[in-house]
């Protein structure tokens, strides 16, 4: 309990500093930082406005299929794919004598100054730039952990380094997915590929690189919140529109989450062919039990009908990268609350039907569009009781309504 409050009395401390120092002194920055003894910062750094020119190029298609709550839209809605042209974040960059930062996006460029993509890409400013290597950051100013530096100089290599090393979701449609980038591409063979070594370390993600790494580019593990300074960076234009936290999720919107049709089609048509031969009941229900704590929900009792109606409970971490892909594939009905696991509906075949529990009525459009888009049927039930709030987390608990889930689990007899 010390510990805990010690963290976010820290916390809040280092977020208090860092908005007084970003709005007001950052000039002083350096002396404050000694004067203070912050010794897990490492300095401000200013946002590259140039980047600008790096990122812009054509509007290019995108697809995304805003989620239906059965609460209050009827059962049997019809669910529709939307076609959206708009701008990538950016397109394949080659940069040199920079800086990249295990598990972060960012790249520190020969001047000092910092290279952020997505921040260019959102000139609505609707996205919070934390975790990982930030600690806050503004529209001028980035105020960075302190970290080390690896004593390797890195002549070249591909930029494989993301801020979100732990999630499978974002490993495959944001990591997983450049290597059909690089497949286009006429760079020599020869260039590596510079990767977060937690990948190399995650069976089920090592088993998808095995896979997509078709050229067998030599990977070169970069070790989390570790400097590594590269010669010749070339960063793949991102195949799909992920944004990151939200200043205000009450204005998340689900056109904000963009996919590249032939993107998915790549995930399935490559991997799909991997599944194992084990087979699985056909209505299956996945559990959170022994998942993390964010959004617990009334678990037990919701197992308890669907079993009635001849569910088998799944518990996916037990399960293979090749039985997951058999699981999702075989399944004619899934029930799930929202989580990475459901990255794996890239797998499902067409008519499969799909309900996920979720705490509020917020557009989050990721999971809706890949079951759309490979022909599944992707409803949502939210939390009737709860209303979303600007003091609310996603990851907030919920209950889910047993009478409306009897009703869909009639429905679909």
């Amino acid at each position: 309990m010390k510990i805990k409050i010690k963290y976010h009395l820290q916390k809040f401390i280092n977020s208090l500093l860092a908005f007084f120092l970003l709005d007001n002194v950052f000039f002083f920055t350096p002396f404050l930082i000694k004067l203070l003894k912050l010794k897990k910062w490492e300095y401000i750094i200013e946002i590259d406005k140039s980047a600008n020119d790096l990122v812009s190029s054509s509007a290019k298609e995108y697809i995304f299929s805003a989620p239906y709550f059965i609460n209050i839209i009827p059962i049997q809605a019809e669910r529709k794919l939307n076609i959206l042209k708009t701008k990538p974040v950016h397109e394949t960059l080659a940069l040199k004598n920079v800086c990249i930062i295990g598990s972060s996006d960012l790249v520190i460029l020969e001047s000092q100054r910092i290279f952020f993509p997505f921040k260019e890409y959102d000139i609505h400013k609707k996205y919070k730039y934390t975790g990982n290597s930030i600690i806050v950051s503004n529209d001028q100013m980035c105020v960075l952990k302190k970290m080390d530096v690896h004593s390797e100089i890195i002549e070249i290599g591909w930029k494989f380094v993301h801020r979100w090393t732990w999630n499978y979701y974002h490993f495959m449609f944001e990591l997983a997915t450049l290597f059909q980038e690089i497949e286009k591409s006429k760079v020599q063979l020869s260039v590596p590929i510079l990767i977060d070594d937690v990948y190399l370390k995650v069976p089920q993600f090592t088993e998808v690189i095995k896979i997509l790494n078709k050229q067998n580019r030599k990977l070169i593990p970069i070790k989390p919140f570790t400097k590594y300074r590269v010669q010749h960076l070339i960063i793949p234009e991102p195949a799909n529109i992920i944004p990151p936290n939200y200043n205000d999720n009450v204005k998340i919107n689900a056109f904000d989450f963009l996919y590249k049709a032939d993107s998915l089609k790549y995930l399935r048509d490559n991997l799909l062919p991997y599944a194992s031969k084990k087979t699985f009941q056909k209505k299956i229900f996945l559990s959170r039990k022994n998942a993390s704590n964010r959004r617990k929900y009334n678990e037990n009792e919701v197992r308890e009908l669907t079993e009635k109606n001849g569910y088998e409970t799944i518990y996916i971490e037990g399960l293979s990268f090749s039985e997951q892909v058999s699981l999702f594939n075989g399944a004619k009905s899934i029930i799930s609350a929202s989580g990475a696991a459901l990255t794996n509906l890239i797998y499902c075949s067409k008519g499969c039907k799909i309900l996920v529990f979720t705490n509020y009525s917020e557009p989050f459009s990721f999971f809706s569009t890949i079951g759309t888009f490979v022909g599944a049927e992707v409803k949502y039930m939210f939390d009737i009781s709860k209303k979303y709030t600007h003091s609310n987390s996603i990851h907030d608990p919920f209950k889910v309504d047993l009478e409306l889930l009897n009703k869909y689990l009639l429905a679909l007899s």
